[in-house]
């Protein structure tokens, strides 16, 4: 879940260059759509990690909406943006890590920056906490077992 968290404040974070001119940037080296695969991650975890009919549905249809999504949002953009769009995409890929293991592109910490990490732990440790307040499921108790 901190990766997921940590990918999707990422996605939300500002660039500082043309990242269609320069290729892809930050978390977009990881992949070309970062929220949606960061949703995926989530919504599988809890699916896995719950076991009941009703998350199976839940978070089963999330995933399958969020992974629809990326493929959708690659064509609109396709479609928009024509050859700017293409040069793009050639050099990130829409499944994490792959245009790095490709090296069409190489990982960059630095380039994804602080922000969104020191945010993702505040955000995980906050909502890990509420968890079992907001949702009615201890999250905590989960976690400890896992270390059991």
């Amino acid at each position: 879940m901190l990766i997921t968290i940590i990918s999707i404040i990422a996605a939300l974070t500002p660039i500082n260059s043309d990242e269609r001119t320069d290729g892809p940037q930050g978390i977009y080296r990881v992949t070309r759509q970062p929220m949606m695969w960061g949703i995926t991650l989530c919504s599988t975890t809890h699916e896995l990690d719950n076991g009941e009919l009703y998350a199976l549905i839940f978070f089963g249809g999330l995933t399958v909406q969020a992974l629809a999504g990326t493929v959708q949002v690659n064509r609109r953009k396709a479609c928009l943006e024509g050859n700017i769009w293409q040069a793009y995409a050639a050099k990130g890929s829409h499944i994490p890590f792959a245009a790095i293991l490709a090296k069409r592109t190489h990982f960059s910490a630095k380039k994804i920056g602080c922000l969104p990490v020191i945010l993702g732990i505040i955000i995980y440790l906050v909502l890990l906490i509420l968890h079992e307040t907001v949702i009615g499921i201890a999250a905590i108790s989960r976690v400890s077992g896992l270390f059991d």
